[in-house]
């Protein structure tokens, strides 16, 4: 959410006027938190500064990591899989977080060995498209609609 807020669409962009309005009360909340909390309310400029923090960190792991696949492994196991890993950081630099860009959603609907996956998909979203879940104070009903 911070990614949007501040580099996001236009239309959920926040202004940096109201990002200082934010970063004000919550630092001004600091004083009603107590103690009992490991973590006080931040800035929100140090919420986003530490994210992408994060992200720098994390992109130097994974280069360290590709770059010594080879070596741990075989570099017969190095495939296009690994070297992608060079890149995830920029991904979410520039989309988010994973969630907002991952294809795994769509490839937790395919069987482990598809021959025809794309036919795969239109099975499930047919599937998708004719189960309507009603449910009821008792116990959810499954009844069949049909897909628009």
């Amino acid at each position: 959410m911070l990614y949007l807020w501040t580099k996001g669409p236009l239309n959920v962009r926040l202004s940096g006027v109201v990002v200082k309005n934010i970063s004000y009360q919550l630092i001004e909340l600091q004083k009603y938190i107590s103690s009992d909390f490991a973590r006080k309310p931040r800035a929100f400029s140090e919420l986003f500064l530490k994210n992408m923090y994060m992200i720098d960190y994390a992109n130097y792991l994974l280069l360290h990591f590709v770059t010594q696949f080879g070596r741990l492994y075989g570099d017969e196991y190095i495939s296009y899989n690994i070297h992608n890993l060079i890149h995830l950081a920029e991904d979410c630099r520039r989309y988010g977080h994973l969630d907002l860009f991952s294809t795994f959603p769509f490839k937790n609907s395919f069987q482990k060995k598809s021959t025809n996956p794309l036919a795969q998909l239109r099975n499930r979203e047919e599937e998708r498209c004719n189960t309507l879940l009603i449910n009821t104070k008792s116990y959810p009903i499954i009844k069949k609609k049909k897909c628009e």
